[in-house]
């Protein structure tokens, strides 16, 4: 319960800092996500806490190998701001 309220709360910062509470979707990468009965659910329910009916408009989805398209991203970014 702690780990997803936490994770819910980190999550909740970067969406409220970046004024996306009119929908947005959060690619998570991990076992614990994954694997953990109930954890997404928990973290939703944070994130309801946090945010109220707006949260339903928050998706939380796996998305495998995040790390590696992440940095797959970055690297494409950079290369086009350096061209």
């Amino acid at each position: 319960m702690r780990a997803a309220r936490l994770s819910a709360a980190a999550i909740g910062g970067v969406i409220s800092k970046i004024n996306a509470l009119d929908g947005c979707t959060v690619g998570i990468d991990g076992s614990v996500f994954e694997h953990y009965p109930h954890f997404k659910n928990r973290m939703l329910d944070a994130l309801l806490e946090l945010f109220g009916f707006s949260a339903q408009n928050i998706i939380l989805q796996l998305a495998r190998d995040g790390s590696g398209v992440g940095a797959a991203l970055v690297a494409m970014t950079a290369n086009a701001t350096t061209t």
